[in-house]
């Protein structure tokens, strides 16, 4: 599936620098457009409100999407449709976990 990258919305609130296995996030903003355009992103379709919308799955996933944004000239991710994960049902005084933390790249922060 061809999805444009401005589209996706990030699943996890934090995206680590450093990942054990995986390239460190700098490099990866760094490599070459071809070499980060051929990187997967697996996607759930989730249901915001009267919408529906692509969210990133997964550590790696939230990482190549969030070097796709912040590069700017990746415009269309190769993506995997998955099984969205399963909701739990949060405690009644707590706020249920969103299911998205929106499209903005800014707004998601980089833990080492």
């Amino acid at each position: 599936l061809d999805v444009p990258v401005d589209d996706i919305h990030f699943g996890q609130p934090r995206c680590r620098v450093r990942s054990p296995g995986l390239q460190m996030l700098p490099s990866m903003i760094k490599c070459p457009v071809e070499e980060l355009a051929a990187e997967q992103v697996s996607v759930a379709q989730i249901r915001l409100e009267d919408e529906y919308v692509w969210v990133a799955q997964g550590t790696s996933s939230n990482r190549n999407l969030f070097a796709m944004k912040k590069r700017g000239d990746v415009y269309h991710a190769k993506c995997i449709v998955v099984e969205p994960p399963a909701r739990t049902q949060a405690h009644p005084d707590e706020e249920p976990e969103p299911e998205t933390y929106g499209s903005d790249f800014t707004k998601i922060q980089l833990i080492p």
